[in-house]
């Protein structure tokens, strides 16, 4: 997923929030910055489960497209061949 992080003043940023969030919710990231210095990130919530559920998903595809996939024990006989 891509997205860019847009960067916004601390005053901006109160004057502001209400749009803000609703940017936030359709998926925009924003960098709080307080006199030129990040203090903050403004992104769409995620509860922690479902986080842990898509790197999972992730490493599972990762694993189902490795060249030669195969078993651990395959893997580990095939290396013990060198």
């Amino acid at each position: 997923m891509e997205y860019s992080e847009k960067s916004i003043g601390s005053f901006e940023a109160k004057t502001h929030l209400s749009s803000l969030i609703n940017e936030v919710e359709k998926g925009d990231h924003y960098i709080i910055t307080k006199r030129g210095k990040p203090v903050a990130r403004l992104v769409p919530y995620k509860s922690e489960t479902t986080g842990i559920k898509e790197v999972i998903e992730q490493l599972e595809q990762i694993r189902a497209n490795a060249i030669g996939a195969g078993s651990i024990k395959e893997l580990i006989a095939d290396g013990r061949k060198y």
